[in-house]
């Protein structure tokens, strides 16, 4: 690979005071090869200050885009110049694979060679960023990073300011490229059962005609077609066209190889076709659990899968969240949890006794960042619910001025905000039920303001004889502004709702009509956790161990405990009941029908991540008997244990909500087709209807565009596997028309997913559809 130098002029406001900058790159890496490398050399007047962090695979990098497009930028006025950047390709001296010396750079016209080609399987669109890099005495700074394996064009964006406040910013490329090379055009997911014509593309980018053999390769899938000898004139490509067919769900790797001159694998993931249906037991590992599950009736038995989660304490779940918090941001509750996480996971990995690893800090600062601005956003006007949910958070920001003046401006608004009868919030239509739990939210909110928490108490008082659900008496023993009689009426409320399950785990079930502060129900997860933290210290560890073993299994690693407020309880009730670290070496054993289908240690560096075990299911029907063993047996290790089955789905016929799909004709490669839908819901209820798409399928965003502004459609969200369409209310005996304009890339035949009208809680589904696409 070779990198072409641009030279140009950076717009970075660097004064004679040392400032700080933010260089956000993108380039491209060699696995397996000669480490390619890209070295920036900013030079400025005067000295200044660039500054930088940056992840490259758990390494320090900094921010990249790809510029796929590569536009150019003649006719643009230039930017003053304060700074230059320099980019210059060059080799390490040492293969990544195994050091020593890079090996020689391969002719054009000898494409043919028995060594072995490079591999190529790093393909991020963003890998540098570095927003604190700093310059020396003289305004210099040089950064040296790896390029990915993506050739194509890479866009590289300069920020900078000096400590007096002057700021300034350009922007650079450079370009990723190989003499000549293969490209396989493939879609990120597929279906089982899919038949697809992959296009693979061979370049010669050099001015001399050159002979090469292409060789493919595939697992998990069938492949025909594409391999074979190819000449290519200088300066022109080929495109040859290979047919892949998955017949099983699981990992698809296509292995591409052009001679010795390039290689390049890419991975598809393939999913299982029908409607799943889930059987789920969870529980602790204090004892060997035998468990019975049924296969679902009609089931593909070939595709079904089991799958064991192991939580090894409050420890693994604290690590996970770490991570998956920064990526959830759809309500409030989500931002309050991660500015809170962000706060107190130092406390809370040493109180677990944890030792901080490398990228730690990094990772901490990191999602305060992120959950600091989004926080910030959101605190803009505070209300009632807005100055609850922040106030605790940013709170657990001591060190930040910001955060701690919102701390005190949201517990300001919650004294100042809350009704002379001690309650809190309330509208129109609220139930006492709701409302007492937003009066105990506000105080523990509040939590040092003592005149919140005597009015509140007034009110709970009042109110006391009226608690009847467990979930609102935990609520209001766990804000502290109980009288002591009332505690104790309160913890008969919780212990009399405990219920113990067929797995013999513990917990408390929500009755109907209960209600969160958001109006929304608790789930019995959550429930169960807010009366444990409220029981802590007034029963039996063996109760609240039970407890928190529903909580434990109740934890999902990509959602958590469901939403933002889920996370806030159950996280915090994990951390006070299972804060004693889980040993080392535990051996984890699934085992179906007496034989051992998984196993796994949990190592010393293991019990900080949580354990998954994968294995099919069989293909035997009716019941099954699997057994989970931990060797020893650890109180502390929870456990959720899930069946997938895949039945074929089933239209639904009648009723006042329906839903029609029609497929495009005659699709082709390239040409716009149209996907027809007509859905009928009752008059004043907003729909929402979810097409999923078959693979390789682009939605027009232009059309959907004109769709919302003419107002048919409200708002859409797109992904690489779905679209969401939201529709306004229908007006009495009136049908949402919509033609949703599709682009297909791939040939062959292509299955779709399921579509779904969802009318407020009720969803309806259309069976999935074969695309045959020219």
């Amino acid at each position: 690979m070779s990198t072409q130098n641009k030279r140009s002029p950076l717009l970075l406001l660097l004064s004679l005071a040392l400032g700080c900058a933010t260089l956000v790159v993108a380039c491209a890496k060699r696995k397996e090869a000669p480490a390619r490398q890209v070295s920036s050399t900013k030079t400025a007047a005067s000295p200044g200050a660039v500054g930088g962090m940056a992840k490259e695979e758990g390494k320090a990098a900094a921010a990249a885009d790809e510029d796929q497009a590569a536009k150019g930028r003649r006719g643009k006025k230039r930017p003053r110049k304060a700074l230059e950047s320099r980019f210059a390709a060059r080799l390490d001296g040492k293969d990544r694979a195994g050091g020593g010396k890079p090996k020689p750079e391969q002719k054009a016209d000898s494409a043919e060679q028995p060594d072995q080609a490079p591999t190529r399987s790093w393909f991020p669109e963003t890998f540098l960023f570095k927003p604190l890099l700093v310059t020396d005495a003289q305004g210099k700074a040089q950064i040296t990073v790896r390029v990915p394996d993506r050739l194509t064009t890479w866009r590289v964006l300069a920020l900078a300011h000096s400590r007096s406040g002057e700021q300034a910013g350009t922007v650079s490329s450079f370009l990723g490229t190989l003499p000549i090379y293969v490209e396989p055009v493939v879609p990120k997911r597929l279906r089982a059962g899919d038949v697809v014509t992959l296009p693979i593309n061979v370049v010669n980018t050099t001015d001399k005609a050159v002979k090469a053999a292409l060789a493919l390769s595939v697992s998990g899938a069938q492949l025909a077609g594409g391999s074979g000898a190819v000449d290519l004139a200088a300066k022109r490509s080929v495109v040859r066209k290979a047919t892949l067919t998955t017949t099983t769900p699981g990992a698809v790797r296509l292995l591409a190889k052009l001679g010795g001159a390039d290689a390049v694998v890419r991975s598809i993931e393939v999913s299982a076709r029908g409607r799943p249906v889930t059987r789920r037991v969870s529980g602790t590992l204090a004892a060997p659990r035998t468990i019975t599950l049924q296969r679902a009736a009609g089931a593909n038995l070939a595709v079904g899968q089991v799958r064991l989660q192991v939580y090894p304490g409050a420890l693994a779940l604290l690590r996970s969240e770490l991570t998956a918090s920064s990526e959830r941001s759809y309500d409030l509750a989500d931002d309050a949890f991660a500015l809170l996480l962000a706060g107190r996971a130092p406390a809370f990995l040493k109180t677990l006794g944890d030792k901080p690893k490398k990228g730690d800090d990094q990772l901490l600062r990191d999602l305060a960042i992120v959950a600091t601005q989004r926080a910030l956003r959101r605190a803009r006007v505070l209300t009632m619910t807005s100055a609850t949910l922040l106030a605790q958070a940013a709170a657990a920001h001591p060190d930040s001025p910001v955060l701690e003046r919102l701390a005190k401006r949201a517990a300001d608004h919650i004294e100042r905000k809350q009704s002379p009868d001690g309650t809190c919030a309330g509208a129109t239509g609220w139930s006492l039920q709701r409302l007492l739990v937003a009066t105990a939210e506000c105080v523990t909110a509040a939590r040092g303001r003592r005149r919140v928490a005597m009015r509140a108490a007034g009110a709970f008082e009042r109110h006391g004889e009226r608690i009847k659900d467990p979930y609102t008496a935990a609520a209001v023993l766990l804000s502290g502004a109980a009288s002591n009689v009332l505690e104790a009426k309160l913890r008969k409320v919780i212990v009399a709702a405990i219920k113990t399950r067929k797995d013999g785990s513990k917990i408390v079930a929500v009755p109907k009509g209960v209600e969160r502060a958001d109006g929304e129900r608790p789930t019995d997860v959550e429930a169960t956790a807010l009366a444990a933290l409220a029981l802590e210290g007034a029963q039996s560890k063996g109760v609240l161990a039970d407890l928190g073993a529903a909580v434990l299994s109740g934890y999902s690693p990509g959602y958590g405990w469901g939403d933002g407020r889920a996370n806030l309880i159950c996280l915090r009730a994990a951390m006070v009941l299972f804060r004693d670290p889980v040993p080392a070496n535990v051996r984890v054993t699934l085992e179906r029908d007496g034989k051992a289908v998984a196993e796994q240690a949990l190592t010393r560096d293991k019990v900080r991540e949580v354990l998954v075990l994968s294995a099919a299911a069989g293909t035997s029907g009716g019941a099954q008997t699997w057994r989970v063993v931990a060797t020893p047996n650890v109180a502390g290790l929870g456990f959720a244990l899930t069946l997938v089955d895949r039945v074929p789905w089933k239209a639904h016929k009648g009723g006042a909500i329906e839903l029609r799909v029609t497929a495009p004709k005659a699709p082709r490669v390239g040409a716009a087709a149209e996907i027809k839908l007509n859905a009928t819901a009752p008059a004043g209820r907003p729909l929402r209807v979810r097409l999923a798409l078959p693979a390789g399928v682009q939605v027009d965003r232009a059309h959907l565009d004109r769709l919302v502004r003419s107002g048919t459609l409200t708002r859409y969200a797109v992904t690489d596997a779905q679209v969401d369409l939201f529709a306004p209310s229908l007006q009495p005996a009136k049908i949402l028309n919509v033609a949703l304009r599709v682009i297909p890339t791939l040939a062959g035949t292509i299955h779709s997913g399921p579509a779904s009208l969802k009318v407020g809680s009720v969803e309806r589904f259309v069976p999935p559809t074969a695309w045959t696409i020219k």
